[in-house]
């Protein structure tokens, strides 16, 4: 699973916002992986959202991280952004 939000991060970067979103949806697939990682990768996602301009999605993402952690690094930047 790290792999994955690795590789959907680096892919955000080079400009593939579409195979990020990719990556880091099979990422997300099963649920039964560990709290931390999966929201990593529901950050990842969410800033690929606002990378795309899509500040509903990206919001939505980082509101589901902010549900489980509310102390996660850098998640009110993040929220703020999608205003």
């Amino acid at each position: 699973m790290f792999l994955l939000i690795q590789c959907g991060r680096a892919l955000r970067e080079l400009g593939h916002n579409d195979a990020a979103r990719e990556a880091l949806k099979e990422a997300l697939r099963p649920r039964s992986r560990p709290a931390e990682l999966r929201q990593l990768a529901y950050l990842e996602r969410g800033k690929t959202y606002l990378a795309e301009a899509k500040k509903g999605m990206a919001r939505k993402d980082f509101e589901r991280v902010l549900a489980e952690n509310s102390a996660f690094p850098g998640l009110d930047e993040l929220l703020d952004a999608t205003r």
